[in-house]
């Protein structure tokens, strides 16, 4: 497993993030076995953002399966303290999948149903990202 890190860039609207910067540096567990792999751990974020954010922890599970020589799926299960003073904590579960486009670059999806304060913290979560392994 290679270490990682996840920087949470600004977004330009408030309906899909947060207009500040973060950084999460997890610690990460796993296990590999012929096609398949297993791994999960967490982090927590020290929150600069506005006044009614705090500092929040997130952690998770997931399984994974290499379906093909780029291709790899999985599920997950998520969770995450509240990151304001008066939000609520959220756990929820998601399908995935990244797909390498070379040694250096992964793209990485994901979609999945709220299941914990899933009215106040998200009905459905999803990301997209790039994945730099090294």
């Amino acid at each position: 497993m290679s270490p990682s890190f996840r920087a949470f860039l600004p977004a330009e609207s408030s309906a899909v993030g947060e207009n500040y910067t973060s950084l999460l540096v997890p610690i990460w567990i796993g296990y590999e076995s012929g096609a398949w792999s297993t791994f999960g751990g967490g982090g927590c974020v020290i929150n600069r953002g506005d006044d009614d954010a705090k500092d929040f922890c997130t952690m998770g599970w997931a399984l994974t399966r290499q379906v093909a020589d780029r291709l790899q799926i999985g599920a997950e299960i998520h969770h995450e303290t509240a990151d304001t003073k008066d939000g609520r904590a959220s756990t929820g579960l998601g399908l995935g999948a990244t797909y390498a486009l070379d040694d250096n670059f992964h793209v990485m999806a994901s979609v999945g149903p709220g299941i914990q304060n899933a009215a106040e913290t998200g009905q459905v979560s999803w990301y997209t990202s790039l994945l730099l392994p090294f």
